[in-house]
């Protein structure tokens, strides 16, 4: 391993290469000096115990500028979507509005005046408020810090203590993919869970209402299922047992979304619509804001609410609330959405322009002999696993030849963006569904390092080592590559 060592670049030299002379241009020149040093410190004590040296040369400055950039932002880190799954458990989005994001700009720049004693904004989240009734019809809304933390509240404030009937095939994960019984009964709440985990009917609602029945709450919103009651016939039943209903839209929309291509989810209006007293929006998803949990529904449930303990400490923070505003009001000009809101967008795009993109972009990912790219059809969705319909889309499959198919896919998850992509039994898929044309630029260039290596002949120097032997064949042969990913 000696010899290994010594073939490792010295700080000086790396400092020299382009990735990370342009690094320092974005961040500290000491910043970049110690990540260096860093990075090297830990390649040096694991070279004992690695089975292979971790890059060229010219990677290792690569790899070491993307570690960087991912230490100076705690650890998060831009990413290309292109998995063809518009809202992708393991990331957060969709990316926001131009006039989202300027919102957010405009706050943080300066010292915030609180409009809580303001004649025009009486309460925190007013104006953000007066948007969701606005676009729902209904009578108050509140907003807080995500959808499971106002689902939470709304449990403990409308039931009280008394028991909360629950479907238990309601009883999955969370937007953060905790078990909603776990966080429930952790949060105090008297859960009555009924029905079988495939099958709920009205009857198993009905006989669980007892005197000590306080609310009844829906953790599911897929119109489509006939294995479960209406919302209709849920709130009936409700309104005959003097019960609030609560409604987790789960990826729901603040509106229907049947006219950009999701029919299967309902929405906050139609449920408001329904009948339910409280409707709870996750509003990073089909709405395409921030990270929050919008509660929206009848004045007298959304008071319940504000009169909560913790309803204060779980208020939405003032510059989510400004970039959440801004994205409600996109919706004021539906005609404007898929044009300004990325998540419509994507949705909205035509399946002949994904097709053009495909057949542009496979030519530049296509290098002979190594990786194969070729643009073909490819079925889209909006979640991670099963989806009630699949959306049409066109992509770019990757068939590595002299690369194996983990070095392919390390390589495209290490890169600056990321790009995470689909993938098969022989390759990788690049779904466009899921791509922003803007975009498109940072996709042909993401191989750019194979090509190099591919162009190059074989050296005997040890700090040229092919792409693939750079790779590691499990977890326990990599360098610092998990801090990179």
């Amino acid at each position: 391993m000696s010899s290994v060592l010594k073939s490792l670049p010295s700080v000086s030299e790396l400092l020299d290469s382009a990735p990370l002379k342009s690094l320092v241009s974005r961040v500290s020149q000491s910043t970049v000096l110690s990540g260096v040093r860093r990075f090297l410190d830990q390649v040096r004590s694991e070279i004992p115990t690695a089975s292979q040296f971790p890059t060229t040369a010219a990677d290792l400055a690569d790899r070491i500028a993307r570690w960087i950039s991912r230490e100076d932002r705690g650890g998060a880190s831009a990413a290309i979507n292109a998995t063809g799954v518009l809202l992708p458990a393991g990331m957060e989005g969709p990316p926001l509005a131009d006039e989202a994001v300027q919102a957010i700009i405009d706050l943080a720049s300066s010292y915030i005046v609180s409009g809580r004693d303001s004649a025009t904004n009486p309460r925190a989240g007013g104006a953000v408020a007066a948007a969701a009734m606005r676009l729902t019809g209904s009578e108050d809304a509140a907003v807080y810090t995500t959808a499971t933390s106002a689902v939470l509240l709304a449990a403990q404030a409308l039931a009280r203590g008394r028991e909360v009937i629950v479907a238990r095939g309601d009883l999955t994960e969370t937007p953060e993919q905790s078990r909603w019984l776990d966080v429930l009964r952790a949060g105090g709440v008297n859960v009555r869970e009924i029905g079988a985990a495939n099958l709920v009917r009205i009857a198993d609602f009905s006989a669980a209402i007892t005197p000590a029945t306080g609310a009844i709450l829906r953790l599911d919103a897929v119109r489509t299922r006939s294995s479960e009651p209406s919302l209709g016939e849920l709130t009936a039943l409700a309104r005959e047992h003097k019960l609030p209903v609560i409604q987790f839209l789960g990826v729901g929309g603040i509106v229907p979304s049947t006219a950009i291509g999701i029919p299967d989810q309902l929405s906050a209006a139609e449920s408001i619509a329904a009948g339910v007293d409280l409707a709870i929006v996750a509003t990073d998803a089909l709405t395409g804001g921030p990270r929050a949990g919008l509660a929206i529904g009848k004045g007298t449930a959304v008071e319940s609410l504000r009169a909560h303990p913790l309803a204060a400490p779980l208020a939405l923070d003032r510059l989510l609330q400004a970039s959440l505003l801004a994205t409600l009001e996109l919706y004021l000009d539906p005609s404007q959405l898929e044009l300004k809101l990325p998540l419509y967008s994507l949705l909205a795009t035509p399946l002949a322009n994904l097709q053009n993109r495909a057949e542009r972009i496979a030519p530049q990912l296509h290098i002979p002999g190594v990786i194969e790219a070729i643009a073909t059809a490819m079925p889209a969705s909006l979640q991670d696993g099963s989806s009630p319909h699949l959306l049409p889309s066109y992509g770019i499959e990757l068939r590595p030849l002299a690369v194996s198919k983990t070095s392919l896919k390390d390589r495209l998850a290490r890169g600056l963006p990321a790009v995470i992509a689909a993938e098969t039994e022989t390759g990788l898929l690049l779904n466009l569904k899921t791509v922003l044309p803007r975009q498109d630029l940072q996709l042909a260039t993401i191989l750019d390092a194979f090509r190099r290596g591919a162009d190059e002949s074989p050296k005997t120097d040890e700090k040229q080592i092919s792409p693939e032997d750079s790779q590691p064949q499990s977890p326990g042969d990599e360098f610092p590559a998990p801090e990179i990913v």
